[in-house]
């Protein structure tokens, strides 16, 4: 539920002068972001390779055991389960006394708190200063985290109270996937939860931690008069649960434990909800690991637009003394940025599979050459066979 209250408006002149300075300033932050920009992209490209690497590996040895009756055949090595996750652990939370057998127990908390937003709108003056006019607006909505109001432009009528009770999460210690149990690693990638409904005892015991007026709302905690009327200050109190459920785990055995497995290129733990064969469970996390590096890749690119922004942008700044000149240089140096981040984005991912996959790269860049020189071959074959074709001149005009 979002409802706008209120709102408020500041105007602000920023001088040529100072605009420049800040422009020249951006400079050098645009050229660390470059560096990082870049990094990242050819760390990326070896994050991938290597990933990749690791998984096929693991592909090819992996062992699929029965869950059931404990094995020292497979002892030290990459292993396939399939099976119930489960424990015998009971869950408390202390403050409201919710108990469950599980996985995991989860307590989300939401206070109702008024959050500011703000827009700014730039107009350019003749001369090179800017009139900056910025809109503050004033809602009142639900929120997990604490909002500081004394940062607020305007915090006079929209005062949060303190946040007076923090989520929180439980993990059972032990799970056990039939005869094994599961490290760390594996264990926490179950999170697939449910909700615990909330009933009369719980909200008495709340109603007394809380020292307010506490109800049950579709099924969570609601700590305030009417959950119908929020007010400022009022919380949501709900609480879900990870009960036991069947999973395909990969993982290192040793002994009766299940945890990561380790390699020199890095590690493998992978869980799946349900009966997933390995193979099909190796493919799932290359598609991620694809999905991964695209994302990255796209991280890597939009660094660099920014930094070539930045560097570019004492130029359309100069231009603003005359505010129509400095529009025309301002959608020049987007472009500019544009080109320079897409083209340093593919030199630098070239230079990152050239580094991690040089037979790859290789193979790629011959195929290319080839391709390029046939084609010119082609077309000069075409000139030639143009030049050696006998030329009809029209007839002579009859006297």
């Amino acid at each position: 539920m979002v409802r706008s209250v209120d709102s408020v408006t500041r105007t602000s002149r920023v001088g040529y002068g100072r605009r420049l300075r800040s422009a020249l300033g951006g400079v050098v932050f645009g050229g660390l972001l470059l560096l990082g920009g870049c990094g990242t992209l050819f760390w990326n490209e070896g994050r991938s390779v290597k990933r990749y690497r690791v998984l096929k590996e693991g592909a090819g040895t992996v062992t699929s055991i029965d869950a059931a009756s404990f094995s020292r055949s497979a002892d030290g090595r990459l292993v396939h389960v399939v099976g119930e996750a489960r424990t015998s652990e009971t869950l408390r939370d202390e403050t409201f006394g919710v108990e469950v057998q599980a996985l995991a127990l989860l307590r989300d908390v939401q206070m109702y708190q008024w959050v500011e937003r703000s827009r700014t709108e730039e107009r350019k003056q003749l001369g090179g200063s800017v009139e900056k006019v910025t809109t503050y607006e004033y809602e009142q909505e639900w929120r997990g985290d604490a909002v500081r109001s004394s940062a607020f432009q305007q915090p006079a009528g929209h005062q949060n109270p303190a946040f007076p009770l923090a989520a929180s999460s439980q993990r059972a210690a032990v799970v056990e996937i039939g005869a094994y149990r599961l490290g760390d690693a594996l264990a926490q990638q179950i999170g697939r939860a449910m909700m615990v409904p909330m009933g009369a005892e719980e909200a008495e015991r709340a109603r007394a931690a809380l020292e307010r007026p506490v109800a049950v709302d579709g099924g969570d905690l609601y700590a305030g008069e009417d959950p119908q009327r929020p007010r400022v200050g009022d919380l949501r109190i709900g609480f879900r649960m990870v009960p036991p459920t069947e999973v395909s785990v990969i993982g290192r055995q040793v002994d009766r434990t299940i945890d990561r497995h380790g390699t020199d290129s890095g590690s493998i733990a992978l869980v799946e909800y349900g009966s997933v064969p390995a193979d099909q469970m190796f493919q799932a996390a290359q598609r991620r690991n694809r999905g991964l590096a695209w994302l990255l890749r796209l991280a890597g690119f939009a660094a660099l637009f920014v930094a070539f922004s930045l560097i570019l942008a004492p130029l359309a700044v100069a231009a603003d003394v005359v505010p129509m000149v400095g529009r025309f240089v301002g959608a020049g140096v987007g472009f500019a940025a544009f080109a320079l981040a897409a083209g340093l984005s593919l030199v630098v991912i070239a230079v990152g599979w050239f580094a991690y996959r040089p037979l790859l790269s290789g193979v790629l860049l011959s195929l290319a050459l080839a391709a390029v020189v046939l084609v010119l071959r082609r077309s000069k074959k075409k000139q030639r066979l143009r030049a050696s074709e006998p030329v009809e001149l029209p007839p002579l005009p009859t006297p």
